[in-house]
C-alpha cells in the first residue's frame, strides 16, 4: 500500500476545495468518489451553496464538522489563501491534486507544519484497488 492510499484509507473526513456542479470536472468526480467510499465529504466553493441536494460551504471555517484532509482542486494562487484557515481549523493534511501545486504553496504549507500529499485521488484509488 502506498503512502497516498494509506492516507485515503485511514482518514474519514474530507473537504474538497474548488467544488463544482459540473460532473465532468475533477472536483466533482473526487467529491463523488470519496462519498461513494463512505467518507464524510464537504465541498467548498465561494459561490455554490448546493450540489445535488448537498450543502456546499463558502469557506473552510464554515464547516462545522472535523476535517482530516483538505483536497485542493484550485489554482495554487487561490489555494495558498486556504492554508492558514486550514491550520487554524486543526486540519493536518492537505492533498494537492495535479495542477494545484506551486513552490510557494508547498513552502508555506511546510512552514505551517502541514502534511502535504501531491497526488491524484482518482489515480491513487485506481492504482491501489486494481491489484
Amino acid at each position: 500500500m502506498d503512502k497516498s492510499y494509506e492516507i485515503l484509507s485511514t482518514n474519514s473526513n474530507y473537504a474538497v476545495i474548488g467544488m463544482t456542479d459540473d460532473q465532468k470536472k475533477f472536483s466533482y468526480r473526487i467529491y463523488t468518489l470519496l462519498k461513494n467510499k463512505g467518507k464524510i465529504t464537504r465541498g467548498i466553493h465561494h459561490r455554490l451553496t448546493e450540489v445535488e441536494g448537498e450543502r456546499i460551504y463558502n469557506s473552510i471555517e464554515a464547516i462545522e464538522d472535523p476535517i482530516d484532509v483538505a483536497v485542493f482542486v484550485v489554482n495554487p494562487t487561490i489555494g495558498i489563501n486556504y492554508l492558514e484557515p486550514i491550520k487554524a481549523k486543526g486540519i493536518s493534511t492537505i492533498w494537492l491534486q495535479p495542477g494545484t501545486v506551486s513552490d510557494e504553496l508547498v513552502a508555506k504549507a511546510n512552514d505551517l507544519g502541514l502534511n502535504v500529499v501531491e497526488d491524484c485521488v482518482l489515480a491513487t484509488y485506481a492504482r491501489n484497488e486494481s491489484k
